[in-house]
């Protein structure tokens, strides 16, 4: 299964393709316009995609990617394999919150930190 990631930061926007859990590429992308997207939605057909951003973006994205994959919009609402004391979970970034999930996946053994 083929899975797209953008992630938006405030200093670089870029996208990673995976093949099940197999990282294949990234791409750098130069602004948030829908073209580069496309192309990338064009070339790899992912089945599945997710977006990570912590900036404003170009919302035609989100409308390209939820009609041509099983879309998800990473936020503090997504169920994830950890939780977090935090008292507003609505101000941890997308950003975090996916390199918390990773770190519980990738190192299962340290459930505390």
């Amino acid at each position: 299964m083929t899975t797209l990631c953008l992630d938006f930061g405030n200093t670089r926007l870029k996208a990673g393709i995976f093949e099940g859990d197999c990282f294949v590429e990234e791409v750098a992308l130069p602004d948030d316009s829908i073209g580069p997207i496309e192309f990338l939605v064009n070339k790899y057909h992912p089945e599945r995609s997710v977006l990570s951003s912590v900036v404003d973006h170009n919302f035609e994205i989100e409308n390209l990617l939820a009609s041509s994959t099983a879309f998800h919009k990473l936020s503090h609402t997504t169920r994830l394999n950890f939780t977090s004391p935090v008292g507003k979970p609505q101000t941890i970034g997308a950003d975090r919150l996916a390199l918390a999930a990773a770190a519980v996946h990738f190192i299962p053994a340290k459930t505390t930190w």
